[in-house]
């Protein structure tokens, strides 16, 4: 059943697998089981286990199924772009999500006192220690079973035990714990009636993204993701940048060389730790030539992967002209549909080396 259904769903898309990445057609079918499957059943493990391995095999072989090499865990491609994923989402994360909105909405409905965060208002659905209603947070969680018998209250008393026509109305305090929790009570403003927010969102509101971030697997920020996840990206060339090859041999820093020469920069980093370093320094804002010199970025390094493959695979090699044709070919046809830039001594030099109509690509910005 579950191998039926993914290769239904891959199968509907894999007619656009030449014009369209992996990573991106994947999305399509991924979106299909977070849009209904998973927001529907709590599904089992192996089912979900058997659902990500076949989306990892497409992602790395264009099929569900088979033998061949996975690059990147299936755990960091699921991370968002800033942190070094691809932005997909775990189908595990996100089925979590999705059930809790069906028992938020649940619960909410009938007025139950089941969620994390609460406005204070009428006062007699909260419970006092159980749930989240203090700048503290849940208080039993935070200070445990002893704070309750130093308030001489009970565990299941609501907080309308210690408000009396909208007064704090708590025993004298016989801990610091007690001390803590009531100078604290000025902070929080009554209501009219008790009111259940979903913490995990900023609105109170549920939210499954908001939820799904909270559950998620998180990592470090990295400095070169918009290096690659930039607006005018070709999507083929930043994933296998994603990817990163090396500008290690004389043929690549070479063609590296020229490339760079054409983006009018004369002095080319070849190690990749002080390239990422360059371009997160240099290489920052929209305008032509910052937006130049990262799609042939990746560019650059998409043709060397493709060549490294032709030869490694069919014994093809293309001559470092015909690589810099490519590069050339793909930077102006995508820069020539896009959004406009600034009509510059350096933009049209730029574009001049590029073989991009100035008058098309420059002049335009003087009418938006």
């Amino acid at each position: 059943m579950t191998n039926s259904l993914v290769n239904y769903h891959l199968f509907q898309h894999d007619m656009h697998k030449s014009t369209v990445d992996g990573a991106f057609v994947l999305e399509i079918p991924r979106k299909c089981f977070q849009m209904y499957w998973s927001s529907i059943f709590i599904l089992p493990k192996k089912v979900i286990k058997a659902i990500e391995h076949h989306f990892n095999h497409y992602l790395w072989q264009g099929k569900c199924t088979g033998k061949g090499v996975i690059k990147v865990a299936w755990e960091k491609v699921c991370l968002p772009k800033r942190e070094g994923g691809l932005g997909l989402k775990r189908v595990v994360d996100w089925n979590r999500a999705a059930i809790l909105k069906h028992i938020w909405s649940l619960f909410t409905q009938d007025g139950s006192l089941l969620f994390p965060k609460f406005e204070v208002g009428d006062r007699k659905k909260i419970f006092l220690w159980h749930d989240h209603w203090h700048p503290d947070g849940v208080l039993y969680l935070k200070y445990g079973l002893g704070i309750i018998y130093d308030a001489a209250s009970k565990t299941d008393a609501r907080v309308d035990s210690v408000l009396i026509d909208k007064q704090w109305h708590w025993r004298p305090a016989r801990s610091e714990e007690l001390v803590s929790i009531q100078s604290k009570l000025f902070s929080i403003k009554l209501r009219e009636e008790d009111k259940a927010l979903w913490s995990a969102s900023s609105s109170g509101k549920f939210s499954c993204t908001a939820t799904w971030n909270e559950l998620r697997t998180k990592g470090n920020e990295v400095n070169w993701w918009n290096l690659i996840w930039f607006s005018l990206n070709i999507p083929r060339h930043s994933f296998i940048g994603w990817n990163h090859i090396f500008f290690d041999c004389s043929f690549s820093e070479r063609i590296w060389r020229n490339v760079l020469a054409l983006c009018l920069i004369s002095d080319p980093q070849f190690c990749w730790e002080h390239l990422v370093e360059w371009g997160s320094m240099h290489l920052k804002g929209k305008g032509l030539r910052a937006n130049l010199c990262k799609l042939a970025w990746w560019a650059t390094v998409y043709y060397l992967w493709f060549q490294r493959n032709a030869l490694l695979h069919a014994g093809q090699v293309k001559t470092e002209d015909q690589i810099l044709n490519l590069i050339k070919k793909d930077v102006k046809t995508w820069l020539s549909s896009k959004v406009c830039f600034e009509d510059s001594i350096l933009n049209r030099a730029l574009c001049c080396n590029w073989g991009i109509s100035s008058a098309s690509l420059c002049s335009r910005s003087r009418s938006t």
